[in-house]
């Protein structure tokens, strides 16, 4: 599997390539470093990324270096699109003004790029290693896109698995919830369950406090911003997870078919 770090030569990105290598590493894959530039700094900034590629590859772990040039998210998409990449690692940062107003550049990007992208939070200065998994279950199958990512993982990393849902007599989330313990049993993969709050919001408002108490390691969602466009709710809890200051990474999967881009062989 070929994953993909974002560079922009920032200490949030630079963080983000650190955790990305060892993550590589798990799973035996390969990696890239990926910079997107404008024509008159493009020289400048290949410079920039050859240098990261060479301070960061070992003899037994080579990491590839991509310099595009043009606009970030265009040339990214084209990119994406013309070759399998199994997850994009990119740092964040804090809000900028109008983010807090309009949709952020980070939600954007997330809805247009086809691919799962895992987070990682500019706190985080070096990789930690996942112990424990956190997968938020809600009332419909969109939650079960997560798992097939995660068994991959698992059948590298021996990892708890933790289901987390809410209390409630809604019979779409019980049926979901049946389904993802059978997935999970039928691979072999211990899991646990755990209740939090009495509703989505609460659960939602409550989520990122009760992993940093079980002492999570990732946390996986499935984006569905782009379904819930008018929803400013939910596109504040997935922006918000994102950039939460608890150490977490969190692992986004898309809630759009890309088994022509990736394949989570874990047979």
């Amino acid at each position: 599997m070929k994953n993909l770090v974002l560079i922009d030569f920032t200490e949030e990105s630079e963080n983000a390539l650190k955790y990305a290598i060892e993550f590589t590493k798990l799973i035996d894959g390969e990696l890239e470093i990926l910079n997107v530039t404008s024509v008159k700094n493009f020289s400048s900034s290949y410079n920039q990324i050859m240098d990261m590629q060479v301070k960061y590859s070992t003899p037994e772990f080579k990491i590839g270096a991509v310099e595009l040039e043009g606009d970030f998210e265009d040339e990214l998409y084209k990119y994406i699109t013309d070759h399998k990449i199994g997850f994009i690692f990119s740092g964040t940062h804090e809000k900028r003004m109008f983010e807090h107003i309009f949709p952020s550049h980070t939600l954007k990007l997330l809805n247009r790029i086809k691919a799962n992208f895992i987070f990682v939070p500019k706190n985080l200065v070096s990789y930690r290693p996942i112990k424990k998994v956190l997968a938020p279950i809600y009332p419909n199958n969109h939650s079960l896109k997560k798992l097939e990512a995660l068994r991959y993982l698992h059948s590298f990393i021996d990892f708890e698995f933790i289901l987390a849902t809410y209390k409630s007599k809604d019979e779409e989330l019980k049926e979901t919830l049946i389904v993802a313990a059978q997935l999970l049993e039928n691979a072999g993969i211990k899991f646990s369950i755990e209740y939090l709050g009495y509703s989505e919001s609460e659960f939602n408002r409550l989520i990122e406090n009760f992993a940093t108490k079980l002492s999570v390691d990732l946390l996986s969602i499935v984006n569905l911003t782009e379904s819930k466009m008018f929803n400013q709710e939910s596109k504040g809890f997935v922006d918000d997870l994102i950039r939460n200051k608890n150490y977490i990474p969190i692992l986004t999967i898309q809630d759009k078919n890309l088994s022509n881009q990736v394949n989570f062989d874990y047979n």
